[in-house]
């Protein structure tokens, strides 16, 4: 449980730091709202992505398909996200490689 709770919290940070990176904007800060939503789930179809929260249903409502795409797209292009076959997912594995190994 203490090892599940280290990967949340490097992921957290991980991601914070990629987007400190750039230049903090609305559309910078829903992106990295996005990437964290999609951390707390597996797989998801990006069709349902709206609805997970009402936060994304409010941010992509009035927006159309094509603002979602392109958040999308640049997380995934960041190396946050990978997409398949219409569903995405974060990354987090890639935290592995920070994290100090099992101690048995």
């Amino acid at each position: 449980m203490i090892r599940e709770q280290q990967m949340v919290v490097a992921w957290e940070n991980y991601v914070h730091e990629r987007f400190r990176e750039m230049r903090i904007s609305p559309t910078q800060k829903r992106r990295r709202d996005l990437v964290l939503e999609l951390s707390r789930h597996d797989w998801i179809e990006t069709a349902k992505i709206e609805l997970l929260t009402p936060r994304l249903a409010r941010d992509y409502a009035n927006a159309g398909d094509r603002m979602l795409q392109r958040d999308l797209n640049a997380i995934t292009k960041l190396g946050l996200t990978e997409r398949r076959h219409g569903r995405i997912r974060a990354k987090k594995h890639l935290i592995r490689a920070f994290l100090p190994g099992r101690v048995e």
